[in-house]
């Protein structure tokens, strides 16, 4: 008996068999997690902040890059932050965004050198919320753990 033959009498798993395996029960994973309402607000609301941050370090880059103040501003009863130049994100319900600027209400203002009016946006729907923080002195941006 050849040693090929050997190995197809062994009664082990193939590995397209195991990849189907593993495939379907993270088909069943999501479905599940996708039914659970915290979790998809979490998920979701986790997600808004994440696009947000984005947008808020891309106006910061753009007032760098371009060598000019860059405006962000919150809109629409808090969903919609738009910046000059940019294209606005929209936040949908049942998300809100709160913003507690520095300087003035509802804008957070990049410099040319990076810096900005400094403030905080949050993110939240529910009990649960998603701070994001931007620094006056730097302009950094970042996403604070929040519940």
């Amino acid at each position: 008996m050849t040693s090929s033959a050997r190995n197809a009498q062994s009664g082990g798993f193939t590995l397209i068999e195991i990849l189907v395996v593993l495939a379907i029960i993270a088909l069943i994973t999501g479905a599940v997690a996708e039914r659970v309402p915290g979790r998809r607000i979490g998920l979701q609301g986790r997600a808004i902040a994440h696009e947000l941050r984005d947008t808020l370090r891309l106006a910061r880059a753009t007032a760098i890059g371009e060598n000019r103040p860059v405006i962000v501003a919150l809109e629409a009863e808090g969903h919609r932050v738009g910046a000059m130049g940019l294209k606005p994100r929209e936040i949908p319900p049942p998300f809100v965004a709160r913003m507690e600027a520095t300087a003035r209400e509802n804008i957070i203002v990049f410099a040319p050198d990076g810096s900005s009016s400094g403030g905080r946006i949050d993110i939240a729907a529910g009990n649960s919320h998603w701070p994001l923080l931007v620094e006056a002195r730097t302009g950094r941006v970042s996403l604070v753990r929040a519940n």
